[in-house]
């Protein structure tokens, strides 16, 4: 059985990579910004505000990716567990309906986690890891949200300082993300790995238990 989720759990990988090295580079614009505003100014500012047109653009490519993805990541989750308690469409309704997420955006994660830790050996790893980040995901979007509001009613230029807080946060929210993402894809990898080795064994084992075609046997003289 092939996963629904691998290629754009691939994607999805690539994308984030991008959209963090972008956030990168715009934290260390706004470092420069602080120590020397004219080298900013002359030779920084034209590339930062293309930089940022291009994260602001690939960061709403990256939501539709993302929710494509979650849905088809439950969609394995529900062929490889067979009493998967969350189906695809109720896995977007936990990230999308508002007031309601600040609960499942974090239970998602960690039912994954709890599933790969408890119920399958081999994924201790995984699960632990996309069990921990679960709670710290949603506290960096909540910083993320407060710290953009906060700018974006900012009577005049935001300090320097608020910049640079808004950077930090853009940078731990992204790589948490890399992090669950590459976590969950691993996960189930490798228990399509399993799934398909003991199918393997299974039908190996009948193959020997099958009876023999005594027609097919000539007789012994």
């Amino acid at each position: 059985m092939n996963l629904k989720s691998e290629l754009l759990s691939n994607v999805l990988k690539i994308l984030l990579w991008v959209l963090l090295s972008l956030s990168a580079m715009d934290l260390v614009g706004t470092l420069i910004y602080s120590t020397n505003i004219d080298f900013y100014l002359e030779y920084v500012y034209s590339i930062n505000n293309f930089l940022l047109l291009l994260s602001i653009v690939l960061y709403l490519v990256i939501i539709v990716v993302y929710l494509i993805w979650i849905y088809r990541v439950h969609m394995d989750l529900n062929n490889l567990f067979v009493n998967y308690p969350r189906s695809p469409g109720m896995s977007l309704v936990c990230m999308m309906v508002p007031f309601y997420n600040f609960y499942g955006i974090p239970s998602i994660y960690m039912r994954i986690g709890e599933f790969y830790s408890q119920y399958t050996s081999g994924l201790d790893k995984q699960g632990r890891w996309i069990s921990r980040l679960a709670v710290p995901l949603m506290l960096s979007l909540f910083v993320l949200s407060g710290l953009n509001r906060t700018i974006s009613n900012a009577d005049g230029e935001p300090s320097t300082g608020l910049w640079f807080a808004l950077g930090v946060a853009e940078l731990i929210t992204y790589s948490i993300f890399l992090i669950v993402c590459f976590q969950v894809s691993q996960g189930l990898k490798i228990m399509q790995t399993k799934q398909a080795a003991s199918m393997s064994n299974t039908e190996t084992s009948a193959d020997w238990d099958s009876p023999v075609n005594e027609a097919a046997i000539p007789p012994i003289l």
